[in-house]
């Protein structure tokens, strides 16, 4: 069949690609660098791999979804992956490594072969295993935060939607006091009201949003900003952008490194408990989302990832707030 022989042609393409580090990173560049053709090029993979498999293997995707995440996040844990980049590029005994990890050998083993068919790390022989890139990957600080993030509060989340949306009788919600959040992991708490007692995975989150952000063409590159603000005075007491529940004041900080002359004029808005980080010529203000805003007449209001949060009555009043 001709159209399988151009199928096998792509493929082996695609294998020497995948194979070679250097240029699945340079590759890599051009597509963040071009984010319609990288939609196109993931969507294409993504829709190749869903028609091509078949109805029983489309199955058995579905009721395994989430093994990987499960395996990626104990070897965060216990530290698995960043003992094998430390080794690297030597291999490793899976007992050496459960010793060093304090686990039981034989499960290490059966996890390690588990993560070698998902690209977690390579396997030698038998019982070896060396560090691959995605090991590299599962061993940075950024991805630990995004697995604890995934597994302790979106995981959940997801899994109890069925029997949020049947308490509520399958309607729309419309009561932030009563969503698959707070039915699931907040148990009656809002998602900021939980992580503001759980420092560990507040920051954790603070710091996943920042790393999301490094994976795609910034704003600033596209949105003419200037056109908006004042950039060419450097004196004066107006604030010219202000970041509505801007969290840890990453965005606020983009803003003032790419326009220095709005250094103490640039402001971060978030709540009391909130974790921030002190960032030169950005200045932190606590307010309340739903209460009259403390910064008055700035020239630009920011606000990302916000109003999705809320249902459209809320989103009104923030934005009202804003504009007085």
């Amino acid at each position: 069949m001709a159209e399988l022989e151009k199928l096998s042609a792509t493929v082996a393409h695609l294998e020497q690609i995948i194979d070679d580090d250097e240029l699945c990173d340079k590759l890599h560049e051009g597509l963040v660098a071009d984010a319609q053709f990288r939609h196109r090029v993931e969507e294409t993979l993504r829709r190749a791999h869903l028609r091509l498999q078949g109805t029983g293997r489309n199955s058995e995707r579905l009721v395994t979804t989430g093994f990987d995440l499960v395996i990626a996040h104990i070897g965060c844990q216990l530290g698995i992956w960043t003992a094998l980049v430390e080794q690297a590029p030597a291999a490793v005994e899976a007992n050496a490594l459960a010793a060093a990890v304090g686990m039981d050998g034989a499960l290490l083993l059966r996890l390690l072969r588990f993560g070698a068919t998902h690209e977690m790390v390579t396997q030698v022989d038998r019982t070896k295993f060396r560090a691959s890139k995605g090991t590299e990957r599962l061993a940075s600080p950024r991805l630990k935060d995004a697995l604890l993030v995934t597994v302790d509060m979106l995981a959940p989340l997801t899994l109890a939607f069925p029997a949020y949306l049947e308490s509520i009788k399958h309607k729309e919600p419309d009561d932030p006091r009563n969503s698959a959040w707070t039915f699931s992991v907040g148990k009656g708490q809002d998602m900021f009201e939980y992580m503001a007692a759980r420092p560990l995975h507040a920051e954790a989150f603070n710091r996943h949003m920042t790393f999301l952000q490094e994976n795609t063409v910034p704003w600033l590159d596209i949105f003419p900003l200037e056109q908006y603000m004042n950039v060419d005075q450097t004196e004066g007491k107006r604030v010219e952008f202000c970041d509505v529940a801007g969290g840890n004041g990453h965005q606020a900080l983009n803003v003032v490194r790419k326009y220095p002359t709005l250094e103490g004029r640039v402001v971060v808005q978030d709540r009391p408990d909130m974790t921030f980080t002190q960032h030169p010529g950005v200045e932190y203000v606590a307010f309340d989302l739903f209460k009259p805003n403390p910064t008055k007449g700035a020239r630009v209001y920011y606000l990302r990832h916000i109003l999705h949060d809320w249902p459209d009555e809320p989103c009104r009043n923030i934005l009202i707030h804003c504009g007085r």
